[in-house]
């Protein structure tokens, strides 16, 4: 086994066996220049709970599975769940916060970066609920710089 392909495995295991690595091999030697790695989509939700600590890590606990990673902690004054939905399209931002609303009241969510407009769908106006329209997508977001160039 070569050293690339011992990282290789290493990166695959750390993600879980999602992406590859890709080397820049446009120079000699090891270590490469630059290493990108390659995976699917991704969403990273906060939600910001009127709960103690305890009772978020509750929450955390029933929403974590293979398609969702979630971490309960105090943030400032509040107590927030953390989470990345590593397959989106299996389980959706809608479908993780009707089940945060089951367990606790959510005092506020924060989308950190962009939706796939795929996830958005035939669901926006439960989107714009939420405070996400059109601009708060992939695609969106590269209509509207395209306009402006």
């Amino acid at each position: 086994r070569t050293v690339l392909e011992a990282l290789q495995e290493a990166v695959d295991l750390l993600r879980g066996g999602i992406g590859r690595l890709h080397l820049d091999r446009r120079t000699e030697g090891f270590p490469p220049q630059r290493a990108t790695l390659a995976r699917g989509l991704l969403v990273a939700l906060n939600f910001n709970l009127d709960c103690s600590l305890e009772r978020a890590q509750v929450v955390a606990r029933a929403l974590r599975s293979a398609h969702v990673r979630t971490l309960a902690f105090v943030a400032g004054d509040r107590v927030q769940v953390s989470m990345n939905l590593i397959d989106p399209l299996k389980v959706t931002p809608l479908m993780v916060v009707q089940r945060v609303l089951a367990i606790e009241m959510i005092r506020s969510i924060e989308l950190v970066g962009l939706l796939p407009e795929v996830v958005v769908i035939g669901h926006e106006a439960e989107y714009e609920a939420l405070g996400v329209n059109s601009e708060a997508t992939i695609e969106g977001r590269l209509r509207r710089q395209i306009a402006h160039s």
